[in-house]
């Protein structure tokens, strides 16, 4: 699988990397307090994707949020395996970390699949105490979400990481998320059809000026 994705891609992401080394195994019809983590040889793992990585010379990130096991970060560090670095989740209590602190082998993103797009964030936080400490980080002067989401996007490029994204749904201006943890058929998660075209995006002024914004702060980084 790693070998016929890889032939496509300079680069893969892997969701929920931490299932590599354990996973947490509930019984069918029990609650998740009757399951139990069932652990795997996370060291030979590695490995196998630091050798396919080598060798296609395609770059892995490891989706490393939520609960991760003592020393995995490091471990996947020592692998040259990426983490990942999201503005929502670097915080120092109600404050959010300085770009320029997330560590060089990650990639930084505002948010991901799992979580609302910035404009859907912005006009439900913007007036609230995360927004006010977004706009002292990310040096947002503005209200309107165009301006703010390129400020964020300038603060992504700034980073300490080597590699900085913007997601899809950023791009389009997208308010709801692709996927909401938790639920199935209430929602229609990874079915919502993207507002721009693939072919749009990159003739949409917005679009364009955010990938300007990360460009140009990479530069001055």
């Amino acid at each position: 699988m790693l070998r016929a994705n890889m032939r496509h891609a300079g680069a893969l992401r892997l969701d929920h990397v931490m299932g590599i080394e354990r996973l947490l195994w509930v019984p069918d019809g029990a609650i998740a307090n009757d399951g139990a983590y069932v652990t795997f040889d996370a060291a030979a793992m590695m490995a196998v994707l630091a050798i396919e990585s080598h060798r296609h010379r395609c770059m892995i990130v490891g989706e490393d949020l939520g609960t991760v096991p003592s020393g995995f970060r490091e471990r996947m560090q020592q692998a040259g395996l990426y983490s990942m670095r999201l503005v929502l989740f670097e915080r120092d209590g109600p404050t959010f970390r300085p770009a320029l602190q997330y560590p060089p082998q990650s990639v930084a993103a505002f948010g991901s699949h799992d979580l609302p797009p910035f404009h859907g964030w912005w006009k439900r936080h913007r007036d609230q105490a995360d927004g006010r400490a977004l706009r002292a980080s990310a040096g947002i002067g503005g209200e309107e979400v165009g301006s703010a989401s390129m400020a964020v996007h300038a603060f992504l490029g700034h980073s300490g990481s080597k590699v900085a994204l913007a997601q899809l749904d950023d791009l389009a201006g997208e308010e709801a998320p692709i996927n909401v943890p938790g639920t199935t058929t209430e929602r229609q998660n990874w079915r919502r059809r993207q507002a721009l075209t693939v072919e749009d995006l990159f003739s949409d002024t917005q679009a364009r000026q955010i990938m300007e914004a990360i460009s140009q702060s990479r530069v001055v980084s």
